[in-house]
């Protein structure tokens, strides 16, 4: 597959100041649609955060091992879900209170919060019904189900690919925020991006393994390693899938939001809930620093 024509952008914590780090985030995603943030969150936060999906999950594990994964969505709080194919729960399924705390630390810290603003034009706005917490497995530990995710867009979200699209190219203008919990890309699966900018929604026949590779070439495409405290941006157009190789050992636990531009509720989403960054709100407890 190929690659963008210029090399993809990252940004480390101290370069991430000013309004000449937001115009380089826009430039970066209006090149390649996608970036890459490192340090941009509190190790001690998404340790903690880590923590508590750990706990999760092997409840998750357990009450699987027991009653089928089937059973394990009708335990949870109203509203949350679970997609066992995927080993994904939205983040409601922490608590409901535990999961908007997650979606506000990370929407009102900076500079997460002043990147966003920027490539939505302002105040932006998270569905927190596709919020979601995520684990890929190692090859050899998928539980039954289980499956990496194949090529897609994100701003294909809610679509029917049966009926007529509402939006002109048929994309949710969003921005996706991808934030891994653990190391990801290298030991534990990853993500792999095509670095092109795409004007259009894909049909499923054009998301299958032989249709990328004749439409995209045989260049490599980008797979980011990434650690605990990065942030990874991309646009509703980015196609992506998942990374895992058969020599992969360990787990990745991921936390995925969707951004809009405050205000724009688009129409196949209209049942979702929306929870917007204006205010002034304070920072959410889980980024404040711990007691000694």
């Amino acid at each position: 597959m190929r690659s963008a024509g210029r090399p993809l952008r990252e940004l480390q914590a101290g370069e991430c100041a000013g309004s000449s780090a937001a115009e380089r985030v826009r430039s970066a995603l209006a090149a390649s649609g996608t970036l890459v943030l490192r340090d941009a969150l509190d190790h001690r936060w998404v340790a903690r955060l880590k923590d508590a999906a750990d706990r999760l999950y092997t409840w998750v594990q357990e009450l699987s091992a027991r009653e089928g994964p089937l059973a394990v969505e009708r335990r949870l709080p109203s509203r949350s879900r679970f997609a066992f194919t995927a080993s994904s729960l939205t983040l409601a399924a922490l608590d409901e209170e535990a999961g908007h705390d997650v979606e506000r630390a990370l929407v009102t810290s900076e500079p997460l919060h002043g990147f966003l603003s920027a490539l939505h034009g302002g105040a932006f706005a998270v569905d927190l019904d596709q919020a979601w917490l995520r684990r890929q497995y190692a090859p050899s530990r998928y539980p039954l189900g289980h499956a990496p995710h194949s090529w897609h867009q994100d701003g294909a979200l809610g679509h029917d690919f049966g009926a007529p699209a509402e939006e002109p190219s048929g994309l949710l203008p969003l921005v996706t925020c991808w934030v891994p919990l653990t190391p990801a890309g290298a030991d534990a699966p990853g993500l792999e991006i095509l670095a092109t900018r795409l004007e259009e929604l894909l049909a499923p026949d054009e998301l299958t393994e032989a249709a990328v590779s004749r439409r995209f070439g045989d260049e490599g495409s980008w797979t980011p390693r990434l650690s605990p405290g990065d942030v990874l941006l991309f646009g509703g157009d980015t196609l992506h899938r998942t990374h895992v190789t058969a020599a992969m050992t360990e787990d990745r636990t991921s936390v995925e939001l969707r951004t809009f531009r405050a205000g724009f509720v688009p129409p196949r989403l209209a049942g979702d809930r929306f929870r917007s960054s204006a205010g002034d709100e304070e920072p959410a407890p889980l980024l404040r620093e711990p007691e000694p």
